[in-house]
């Protein structure tokens, strides 16, 4: 019996060992899963943890971003070096010496969110010359120097050649409104002398387009951007195209072969005569007839002649016949009509400007571009 309890008395201490050793262990595993949340507790919070990668992170983005906008900024600036005619360098065609260096933009600061405004050229210095001409005033307007034919099938007559080189005189203001523009003319012949020839039913039918024709050899295209002859209408140069009908049986025959009058002169030699800023008599005399592209036609029972206006050198308005038809049916040109002088007419550019001059003869007004 009291064996039997010894071995009992073994068991419980047996027992309680045990149970201790397992407290012991518990004990150790809960220190060392302590020790273990502190290091990493530390990892996080401390210097080099992982709030400290999260911070390099975000630098690393940014610096990822940067290189990214600097990527795409390189690339628009290909493509604008291209557009503009570049090879995708960024080089300045105003530099050969260097041509991969941008002058334009050295330092490449382009944000390609907001690309820079193109370069506007600076505005021509200078005033205005619609703003201060008047109709009368001189104006100096270089012609380009230019050789020129005037075939027979445009006059009538034979073969023609000019240069407009012959004509260094200046020009006078014509026309300066809203209806005309600004236009100017010729304050001389211009044929040097040579006068310009219209002969027959050709040379009458032909009259107004070979005129205008004529003085648009004239045309500088710095400055102007039309020419015509004197005469013909201010904002229709090319004149009527109806066909002439007489009243007359004799005439019926040349119905539909000729084309008729008209009074489209008076528009240029009206505006001639009240061009009176430099010259109180306007600009109309030259001491020389020149031609008005305008035909003309005088119409009897016993004959017809047709023609075309031009000024004399007393300023009288003339009908100059250039072919005549006898109501018997003989036609003939009239030679002793055929050959005046010309003036052309310019219309400048909008916006056409002056450097200096006064607008008289002495001091002219000079054209910029």
């Amino acid at each position: 019996m009291i064996r039997k309890n010894e071995d009992t008395i073994k068991k419980e201490v047996e027992n309680k060992k045990q149970k201790g050793i397992t407290l012991v262990a518990l004990v150790i595993t809960v220190i060392i899963l302590l020790i273990l949340a502190g290091v990493t507790i530390r990892g996080t919070l401390g210097e080099k943890g992982l709030a400290e990668e999260a911070k390099n992170a975000t630098q690393r983005y940014g610096q990822a971003q940067d290189e990214e906008q600097n990527v795409v900024k390189n690339f628009l600036d290909e493509l604008r070096d291209i557009n503009s005619g570049g090879d995708g360098t960024g080089g300045n065609p105003g530099n050969p010496s260097n041509p991969g260096e941008n002058t334009t933009n050295p330092d490449n600061t382009v944000d390609p969110d907001n690309p820079p405004e193109p370069e506007v050229p600076p505005e021509t210095p200078g005033e205005s010359l619609a703003a201060s001409a008047q109709p009368g005033d001189y104006v100096r307007y270089v012609v380009p120097e230019k050789t020129f034919t005037m075939t027979a099938e445009q006059t009538g007559d034979s073969a023609q050649t000019y240069n407009t080189g012959g004509y260094t005189g200046l020009w006078q203001v014509l026309y300066n409104d809203a209806e005309h523009g600004l236009q100017i003319i010729s304050a001389n012949d211009v044929t040097n002398g040579k006068n310009f020839y219209l002969d027959g039913k050709v040379g009458y039918n032909n009259s107004v387009g070979t005129l205008n024709s004529f003085c648009s050899n004239y045309v500088n295209p710095t400055y102007a951007t039309s020419g015509r002859c004197v005469g013909s209408n201010p904002i229709r140069p090319e004149g009527t195209k109806e066909l002439f009908e007489g009243s007359y049986d004799y005439q019926k025959q040349y119905a539909n072969d000729l084309i008729k009058g008209d009074s489209e002169c008076s528009a240029d030699y009206n505006a001639m005569k009240r061009a009176i800023h430099q010259n109180k008599n306007g600009i109309c005399v030259i001491n020389k007839a020149y031609w008005l592209a305008s035909r003309s036609v005088f119409s009897s029972a016993r004959y017809t002649g047709f023609g075309v206006f031009f000024v004399n050198a007393a300023d009288i308005l003339y009908n100059g016949n250039l072919w005549e038809v006898q109501s018997s049916g003989t036609t003939s040109s009239n030679p002793s009509d055929t050959n005046y002088g010309v003036r052309v007419v310019i219309t400048l550019k909008s916006g056409i400007k002056t450097s200096n001059g006064t607008g008289s003869s002495v001091s002219p007004y000079e054209l910029v571009q």
